[in-house]
């Protein structure tokens, strides 16, 4: 395993920060940390990068304990590298020299050998002679994340970093990280306050709530088998039958003959290529319904299958 996380922990007197976490990631994996703002995210991720001490538990990287930052020159480990939310780039200084900075001193050839690759594996080849307020948010992303991967970690951290991106950035941010992870065999760690956005990227996810480990496993059996109503929400819209029961929006359907569910229609939103209504049962609970069609009555009938329903303790 590359990285091995045992039982962090950080305690503050005020404000929320992680109890007992563990996980672990391979090369060339996605872990995907997801929670509200609050959970803890921030402060485990200030661990990971070696900026911030934990008051208990260890870290391995490639078989080897991690020291301590209180032990270090300067704080942070050279082969976990951070990309925060804000990017930090040098404003007064070109696309170039933000990346190779962090290699500043390697001999001439290597250097612009490393940069030239990095380039073209994160698409910038013609922003390199630009000034960071020349370039788009997604564009000084990826020279964030190209000065990030010079110094060639084991290990990639990014701090929310769908945050600001719109869908067309979303989606060209997944292929680029998708293919660096593969080129490089980096694994990579991300965190973010929206689950359904590191669906498509994570092999595993770690869902944290006030600094405790609610659920880790694959995306998957995240989403279909949530281990808590919290968790299921996190993953998308749950529909309520009662305080322990809960159904997907997109697992339940109108029916064409009368059921024992009957709701009424408050609100239709148009999303391209389906429908999604949101109505009011005779519970006066609200539900969320997909469906390609257009319904123009206002009651209906609804159903599902027994075998979607979510069953929490």
């Amino acid at each position: 395993m590359l990285l091995e996380v045992q039982n962090l922990t950080k305690q503050y007197t005020e404000g929320v920060g992680i109890s007992a976490v563990s996980f672990a990631v391979e090369a060339s994996e996605c872990l995907a940390i997801v929670g509200e703002s609050g959970s803890g995210k921030s402060t485990l991720l200030q661990i990971l990068a070696g900026f911030l001490q934990a008051d208990e538990g260890l870290m391995r990287l490639a078989g080897k304990v991690l020291p301590l930052p209180a032990t270090m020159l300067v704080r942070g480990y050279p082969d976990i590298q951070l990309v925060p939310q804000d990017f930090k780039l040098l404003p007064n200084h070109k696309v170039w020299d933000n990346i190779s900075y962090p290699i500043r001193n390697y001999p001439k050839k290597e250097l612009q050998n490393r940069l030239a690759y990095l380039a073209e594996l994160l698409n910038i080849q013609d922003l390199l002679l630009r000034y960071p307020r020349e370039l788009s948010g997604g564009q000084q992303q990826r020279v964030a994340i190209a000065r990030a991967m010079s110094l060639e970690p084991d290990v990639l951290l990014l701090d929310e970093p769908f945050n600001q991106a719109d869908t067309q950035t979303k989606h060209q941010l997944e292929k680029i990280l998708a293919s660096l992870t593969q080129e490089t065999q980096t694994a990579l760690i991300l965190v973010t306050h929206e689950a359904t956005e590191a669906l498509s990227l994570a092999n595993q996810m770690l869902v944290l709530r006030a600094g405790k480990v609610l659920q880790y496993a694959p995306p998957q059996k995240i989403y279909q088998t949530p281990r808590t109503a919290y968790v299921g929400k996190l993953m998308g819209h749950l529909n309520e039958l009662d305080k322990k029961t809960c159904l997907r929006a997109e697992h339940c359907y109108f029916a064409d003959a009368p059921t024992a569910f009957e709701a009424e229609i408050i609100h239709v939103f148009y999303e391209g290529y389906r429908y999604r209504y949101t109505l009011r049962t005779g519970a006066g609970k609200e539900w969320i319904v997909y469906d390609t069609k257009y319904f123009e009555k206002k009651h209906y009938y609804l159903a599902w299958q027994a075998s979607n329903l979510l069953e929490f303790s």
